[in-house]
C-alpha cells in the first residue's frame, strides 16, 4: 500500500508542476527537472523492487540509504544550478544598469550641446 502512496504523490507533484508551467509560475526549463523527480517517484511507487536491485548492484546494504543519497545529491545539484542562474542574472542586471547609465549620460551630453532639444525633452516630461 505504501508504494501506491509514493506513486500518487509523484503523480500529484507532476500535475502540480504542469499546472505551474501552464500558469507561467514556473519556467519550462526549471519544471523539467521537477517532472523528472515526479517520474522517479511514480516509477519507485509502481516498481519498488528497482530500489532494492539498484542498491544491490551499487553494493549498498540498506536500500533506503541509496534512495536518500540520490535524493540528497539531487537537492545539492538543484541548489548549485540555482546559484549559477542567480549569478548569471546578477551579471546581466549589472550590465543592463551600466548600459542605462551610459545611455543617460549620452542623453545629458546631447542635451547640453543642443539647448533646444533639452527644452523640448523637459516639456515632454511634464
Amino acid at each position: 500500500m505504501m508504494h501506491w502512496i509514493t506513486a500518487i504523490i509523484g503523480l500529484l507533484v507532476g500535475l502540480s508542476i504542469i499546472y505551474f508551467i501552464r500558469r507561467d509560475r514556473l519556467l519550462v526549463r526549471h519544471g523539467m527537472g521537477w517532472i523528472c523527480v515526479a517520474a522517479a517517484l511514480i516509477t519507485i511507487g509502481l516498481f519498488p523492487g528497482l530500489v532494492d536491485r539498484a542498491a544491490q548492484w551499487a553494493g549498498v546494504a540498506y536500500p533506503p540509504t541509496l534512495a536518500m543519497i540520490l535524493g540528497f545529491a539531487a537537492l545539492i545539484l538543484k541548489a548549485l544550478i540555482s546559484d549559477i542562474e542567480i549569478s548569471r542574472s546578477e551579471v546581466r542586471i549589472t550590465r543592463l544598469v551600466q548600459r542605462i547609465a551610459m545611455l543617460e549620460a549620452d542623453i545629458r551630453n546631447l542635451n547640453q550641446h543642443d539647448p533646444e532639444r533639452s527644452s523640448k525633452s523637459s516639456d515632454t516630461d511634464r
